[in-house]
């Protein structure tokens, strides 16, 4: 018995170790990066109002890379979806969803139900705004991280 509950504590104790040693290493790089994007002017100011998106730059703005990663800003209606056939990755933000493609899931969230989700109106979503919401994305996985290793650790316990 003593072995176990040894062998449980070690594992809650390196879970929060890592968990931690992640969450400083991403909110050092995360939030430096998105300040860098604004302050280079690669990255337009977005506002999310009763649902419907407005961004402050020519449209569709296109940002590809070649990993086959793929994000564009369009409230136009030129595009409607992301080529799955052509990208593995990526985001799309419509006049009123957010079309998420990570590998082969394609998931889509009206920008209302964000907006309720996040229990922001208008989302402004600049410099600081979008520092601040990546913090608080960060701050989530975080947590569930740590009760995903906790879970795992507490069920090969016992």
């Amino acid at each position: 018995m003593t072995a176990i509950v040894f062998f449980v504590l070690f594992g809650i104790v390196l879970a929060l170790i890592s968990t931690l040693r992640l969450y400083y290493s991403v909110m050092n790089t995360v939030p430096r990066n998105i300040r860098d994007a604004y302050e280079e002017g690669r990255f337009p100011e977005i506002v999310i109002e009763d649902g419907i998106a407005s961004v402050n730059a020519e449209q569709p703005y296109v940002i590809e890379n070649s990993q086959g990663r793929f994000s564009v800003l369009d409230t136009t209606g030129k595009y409607q979806r992301i080529d799955t056939s052509r990208h593995s990755q990526g985001w799309l933000l419509t006049r009123d969803e957010l079309h998420i493609l990570s590998n082969t899931r394609y998931q889509i969230m009206k920008l209302s139900d964000l907006q309720r989700l996040l229990g922001v109106n208008p989302l402004v979503i600049d410099q600081e705004g979008a520092v601040r919401l990546s913090q608080r994305i960060i701050g989530l996985l975080s947590i569930l991280l740590l009760v995903t290793h906790g879970s795992v650790i507490f069920k090969a316990g016992y």
